[in-house]
């Protein structure tokens, strides 16, 4: 990581080493921007030092054409129904009573935590309201 940071921002001088976050981690992921993006992306204010990891792995990825990572979870999220969906399809036939009235209620209650959620977000309010129940298997 040391090695990758130093080729990429060795020379840079120090006013612009002064707009950098602190932490290697962070530091690595930035140094792999090509340095004319590195050296745009310091200007315009979007490196900075207080970028955090989370949002220096999502600069990488936009500027390097990669999903990021809450485009990534987006995908996860459609697969994992649609894996769920099937396996609901293919089984709910062999289930017995009882399986699909527990299915039934937690499947009820995940829909209420979504509508939930989406409620929540759209508030708009500022507060952060997070809200879970844990589902009855």
């Amino acid at each position: 990581m040391l090695a990758v940071i130093g080729d990429q921002m060795g020379g840079l001088d120090s006013q612009t080493s002064a707009n950098l976050p602190r932490g290697w981690n962070i530091l690595y992921q930035l140094a792999r921007l090509d340095r004319q993006t590195l050296h745009q992306l310091i200007q315009e204010g979007f490196i900075h030092p207080k970028l955090t990891l989370r949002q220096a792995k999502d600069l990488v990825a936009e500027f390097s054409g990669k999903p990021t990572a809450a485009q990534n979870r987006k995908a996860n999220v459609r697969e994992q129904l649609r894996r769920f969906a099937e396996f609901v399809h293919n089984t709910v036939g062999d289930w017995e009573i009882e399986e699909r009235e527990s299915a039934r209620k937690t499947l009820t209650e995940l829909i209420d935590q979504i509508d939930s959620a989406g409620r929540i977000a759209r508030m708009g309010n500022g507060r952060t309201l997070t809200v879970f129940t844990k589902p009855r298997l």
